[in-house]
Order: structure tokens, then C-alpha cells, then sequence
């Protein structure tokens, strides 16, 4: 049965290509390779295995599936909650038109095919990881793929690697905005995978020392993803990364010192890393979702009408940049490119309410993974992983933005996964 991590390893070994590619067609490629995988992963899944991981993910699939019936709801025509932009454009017109909360259709079903691509990742992975020894090799698969992606930033950045001459990350922020996020996901795993192989070392036990030796793999992968990192260096970025690191430094203190201990120290770190970041922006003029990001604040007066605009059910999922050219005059189109925080784009997209019940439930998720890793055996590495780069994404996500490019869909979903399939044992059962 060790055929089933084939696919999705594959995958993962392939997926820093995606990141030197952009566009409508590099996202078909990954979508039929990610259809492709969960076929041929299929039939291999076995019986108790299936039922396991079933009751695993199947109410995690449940909640996740929320988001996309909203981006449906806004899809739908619906001249009562429409967007007042639909009736301007019937005026115009002379005709009249349906209308739909999203001013630009098109781009929200993008959005909704990412996001269930996404979780189609998600599913993939926690049936592959569900067994311990294939959560090894897809643990590494990740790896790789991580500080892969962030050794080719390096390298385009210095010009000295072949793919300068097409349009890489290098020569557009939106696709660095990813990388930065992915050798944060590397940083993690690496510290996180020096951390297991020592332990594993010294019990004599070895599940992914069968395939390194050593644990210079880690260290080496920590090294590249650091050095990607300090050349997109900031504030905020420093935060991020530190708070992923202490999290996950924390869990294996409260293993010792208790869970009780561990949670109120890491909800101690937590609360003063945002405070000491929202002491160091010192933006309070701005909404709190675009306060921790780079920049002037002169930059952000755009975006800031934009928020105080947003409606309840916001513009429609993906429309942010549609509306930002709406918003923006001749002259702030001339001087700068703004990138806007996720959260910040989150919240106009799809309405206030529903980024603070996101933010509520990714935070109760990291709690809940956290717990897990604590309360795990031999194994626990994978649910603290997992939970430190969502914290680290949550911190991140009020000061840099994302486009979910194929490479970073498949490398979150993958480590989402894992996680969740190694948050309880099976043997308990």
C-alpha cells in the first residue's frame, strides 16, 4: 500500500516549478494533476484506514465548506442584496440587470475553484498521512518542496539561475508575496524536523532517519529558507516567523511542564508579539487590518476608503482588484503598486463578519492542534507543526498579502493535512 503516497509525493516534488510560472494555464495543469492524484489515490486507501481518517475530516470538510456555499451566495443573482455597482452599470446601459453582491463574477468562481482545489489538497493529504510511515515521507516530500522554492527565489534574485528570463517571482512582488509565506512554511518544518530527528536519535527510533541519516537535511533546509527571508526582511515578517517558532518551542516545554502551563505561556507569547507589533506600527489612524503592514500610511488612504466602504456581504470573493482601480486616482496609479494585507482583502471581499469568524476558527483550529501535540506520543512534531505555520500564517496575514498560487495551495494543503491526520492516534482506538 506504500503506492499511495506516490501521487501526492510527486506532486510535491514538482510543485517549485509552479512557482516560476504564472497564469490561467499553470493553474489548469495543477488542478488536472491534483484531480489526477486523488483518482489514482483512490483505490488504494485502505478500509480501516478510510473509516479512520473519516471521522477525522469529514467534520473539518464540513466547516470548511461554509466559505465556498458564501461564495456561491454571492454569485447568485440577487437584486436585493446586489452590489450598488450592477444598477450604475444598468443605468448606463439603459437595461436592466439581475445583478449579484460580486462586481466581477468571473474572478469570484476563480476564487472558488482555488479554494476547493485547496481543500481537495487537504483531503488528498490527510489520506496518505493517516498512516505513520507514509506521514514520514510526505513529511520530507514538503520539505523539499519548501526550501526548494525558497533556493530559487535566492538564485533568481542573484540572476544566476536560468528561469530570470521568464516571468518568475523575481520579477513580480505578487508571486515573492507567496515565497515569503512558503520559506516560512520551510523555516518551521526544518526547525521542527531537526527537532524530531534528534529526538528519534536518541530513542533509537528512527522513522524518517531511514530516509536522511542525519538531521543535516533540516538544518541545511532552515539555513536556505532563513536566507530567502532576510531578503524580503520587515517588521512584521520578524514577528511572524518568531511567533511560529517560539509556538512550536513552547509545545515541547509543555509536554514536560503541562498543558495547562504551555497554553498560558504561549497565549502569553502570542498577545505580547501583537502588542510590541502594534506598538512598532504606530498607524492608529488606519483599520486595524491594514495597521501592521509596511508602508506609509499616505499609501494605504486608498485601501482605507476601500474598508470603510466594504458592505456586509463585501464585493464578491477575488474582486479586490477590480476595485481598487475604481477607487484609485491617475496619480496612485502612476506612483506605486499598493499590495494590501490578506486580511484587509479578506474583509472587503467577503464582508467584516465573516473575517472575524474566520480569524476565530483558524485560531480555535490552532488551539485544538496544539492540544493535539501536546497530548500525542512519538509523533506529536507533525500537530505542532502544523499549528505553528497557521499561527505564523494568521500573524502574517495582517501585514503581507496572497495570490494562492498553485505552489502555495499545494504546500499549505499538504501540511494542513498532515497535521490533521496525525492529531490522534490510531492505536488509542
Amino acid at each position: 500500500m506504500q503506492t499511495i503516497v506516490y501521487p501526492l509525493a510527486s506532486l510535491l516534488y514538482i510543485s517549485p516549478l509552479f512557482s516560476l510560472l504564472d497564469g490561467l494555464a499553470v493553474l489548469g495543469i495543477f488542478l488536472l494533476a491534483l484531480a489526477l492524484a486523488l483518482i489514482l489515490t483512490r483505490p488504494t486507501i485502505p478500509p480501516r484506514e478510510a473509516q479512520f481518517i473519516g471521522e477525522i475530516i469529514w467534520p473539518v470538510l464540513g466547516v470548511a465548506a461554509l466559505p465556498a456555499a458564501f461564495m456561491i451566495f454571492q454569485l447568485l443573482p440577487l437584486p436585493t442584496v446586489a452590489h450598488p455597482a450592477w444598477q450604475s452599470t444598468a443605468s448606463a446601459l439603459g437595461s436592466p440587470l439581475p445583478g449579484s453582491i460580486s462586481i466581477d463574477e468571473g474572478a469570484t468562481l476563480l476564487v472558488l475553484c482555488r479554494y476547493c482545489a485547496f481543500w481537495a489538497g487537504v483531503l488528498l493529504s490527510a489520506v496518505v498521512c493517516v498512516n505513520r510511515a507514509r506521514a514520514g515521507k510526505i513529511y520530507v516530500a514538503a520539505l523539499f518542496a519548501t526550501t526548494a522554492v525558497a533556493a530559487l527565489y535566492i538564485l533568481t534574485n542573484l540572476g544566476s539561475s536560468p528561469a530570470n528570463t521568464s516571468a518568475s517571482f523575481a520579477s513580480e512582488q505578487r508571486s515573492g508575496d507567496d515565497v515569503l509565506l512558503i520559506a516560512c512554511f520551510g523555516l518551521i518544518l526544518s526547525v521542527a524536523f531537526a527537532l524530531m530527528a534528534y529526538k528519534n536519535r536518541a530513542k533509537g527510533d528512527s522513522v524518517l532517519g531511514r530516509l536522511i541519516p542525519t538531521w543535516a537535511f533540516g538544518l541545511a533546509g532552515a539555513a536556505v529558507c532563513a536566507a530567502a527571508l532576510l531578503r524580503a526582511w520587515n517588521g512584521p515578517t520578524a514577528v511572524a516567523i518568531c511567533v511560529g517558532l517560539i509556538a512550536l518551542a513552547l509545545v515541547a516545554l509543555a509536554r514536560r511542564l503541562g498543558l495547562l502551563v504551555g497554553g498560558v505561556l504561549a497565549a502569553t507569547a502570542l498577545i505580547v508579539s501583537l502588542v510590541l507589533l502594534a506598538h512598532s506600527a504606530g498607524r492608529s489612524n488606519l483599520d486595524i487590518t491594514l495597521r501592521f503592514a509596511p508602508g506609509t500610511q499616505t499609501q494605504f488612504e486608498t485601501v482605507q476608503r476601500i474598508v470603510q466602504d466594504e458592505p456586509a456581504f463585501g464585493t464578491g470573493a477575488g474582486t479586490f482588484a477590480s476595485l481598487l482601480q475604481l477607487y484609485r486616482s491617475t496619480e496612485d496609479r502612476q506612483s506605486h503598486d499598493l499590495r494590501s494585507p490578506f486580511v484587509a482583502v479578506v474583509g472587503v471581499e467577503m464582508g467584516r463578519g465573516f473575517l472575524l469568524i474566520t480569524l476565530g476558527v483558524l485560531s480555535i483550529a490552532s488551539a485544538l492542534l496544539f492540544r493535539a501535540a501536546i497530548r500525542r506520543g512519538r509523533d506529536w512534531i507533525y500537530p505542532a507543526a502544523t499549528a505553528s505555520c497557521l499561527v505564523t500564517a494568521i500573524v502574517l496575514a495582517f501585514a503581507a498579502p496572497t495570490d494562492g498560487s498553485p505552489a502555495l495551495l499545494l504546500m499549505g494543503a499538504t501540511i494542513l493535512g498532515l497535521g490533521l491526520a496525525q492529531s490522534r492516534s490510531r492505536t488509542a482506538q
